[in-house]
């Protein structure tokens, strides 16, 4: 791309840094570390998640688990309940399963791109970005913040997910790192995207890439970046929430299930019970990035030698694990309770206090 006259890309980067180091995120924490582990814990839970709340679950993560070895010891189940609710839990299997092979030999982390590449679960931008931070390797991870600054920086027509998109995003980088540090030029542009070149609001006045950028002198930076439209598919899913007066039954999903590794209600069709024996039966929505899924959930309330033959006959037929839990723990998220998907707390949780979750829920 060219730029005007009076500009250069070394310019262009010297603003981009200046900025950075006045007005850039330094205060996350993950931010001031170079401890690989620590660094590529919080990229995996801020994945797709609100920075806020990815957060609250690497605090929590590095506090069960000050280590990858303690990780790794403790056990998958383990990492599963303590970030039980973030959803995305593949990407958590995956880190697991890459973790234990770090450990295995002998905790030693990947030194460049292409051995962070080849641990499971780790894709480019994964690989981009903990080279670029923690080895300084001139890699562009093309988050969402860094393809709508690039977008709009060049006025880019198309849809930014593309393979030409990501080709012509990383020529801009590597022009850039000429002139930069990459694990500085990374975490500038990232943290642009995230407080100035906002998706709605864009503050162009207080962007120091606004004198070349394209989008801002054509008009044109509230339609950009142009991306695929995400279709939701929707699945029903009929539970059953069995309980006597002091436990409920979960079961463990299977690897090829949503919510895989993780514990919640069994589906009513899996249970030698009758679905007009429920109690009570409601609906409610919970949606995924690509998944709207509507819940049925049926209520059995049985004694407590039936409640123990439903487990029992339960792992028989479905060779998965099933267990009881208390459900004076419903509101926990301590070892009283394994890992559970969101929905599941939202379910116990409304079991919890049913005269005021009412109108959330539904009746019916």
């Amino acid at each position: 791309m060219p730029l005007p006259a009076n500009i250069t890309w070394e310019k262009l980067v010297g603003q981009i840094l200046q900025w950075y180091r006045q007005y850039g995120r330094h205060h996350l924490p993950f931010r001031q570390t170079r401890d690989p582990y620590k660094r590529w814990l919080a990229e995996v839970l801020l994945q797709q998640t609100r920075i806020e709340q990815g957060l609250k679950y690497w605090h929590a993560c590095l506090n069960a688990f000050p280590t990858i070895e303690a990780l790794v010891q403790a056990g998958r189940d383990r990492l599963l309940q303590v970030c039980a609710g973030i959803g995305y839990y593949r990407r958590l299997n995956l880190f697991f399963d890459a973790a234990s092979q770090i450990v295995a030999r002998g905790t030693q982390f990947p030194a460049t791109y292409e051995e962070w590449r080849a641990l499971p679960g780790v894709g480019k931008y994964m690989a981009a970005i903990l080279s670029a931070t923690l080895h300084d390797e001139p890699y562009l991870p093309l988050d969402g913040n860094v393809r709508r600054v690039l977008a709009r920086f060049l006025a880019y027509p198309d849809d930014v997910y593309t393979r030409q998109a990501e080709k012509e995003f990383e020529q801009i980088g590597r022009q850039m790192f000429q002139f930069a540090r990459p694990s500085h030029l990374v975490e500038a542009l990232i943290d642009l995207g995230a407080v100035v070149c906002r998706p709605r609001r864009p503050h162009c006045g207080a962007c120091p890439l606004a004198s070349a950028c394209q989008a801002r002198i054509q008009g044109i930076q509230m339609r950009l970046p142009v991306r695929r439209t995400i279709s939701r598919q929707t699945i029903q899913m009929r539970v059953a929430f069995c309980h006597d007066s002091q436990q409920f039954l979960l079961i463990q999903y299977r690897e090829d299930e949503l919510w895989a590794g993780l514990w919640g209600l069994p589906r009513v069709e899996e249970l030698p019970i009758t679905p007009s024996r429920a109690e009570q039966q409601w609906r409610f929505d919970h949606f995924l990035t690509h998944r709207h899924v509507v819940f049925d959930v049926l209520e059995f309330a049985v004694p407590n030698p039936m409640l123990v033959s439903l487990t029992e006959t339960l792992a028989k037929q479905s060779g998965r694990k099933v267990r009881l839990a208390a459900l004076h723990n419903v509101r926990s998220r301590t070892e009283d309770l394994p890992g559970m998907p969101a929905w599941m707390h939202r379910i116990l949780t409304y079991f919890a206090h049913r005269e005021y979750f009412s109108e959330t829920f539904g009746g019916g």
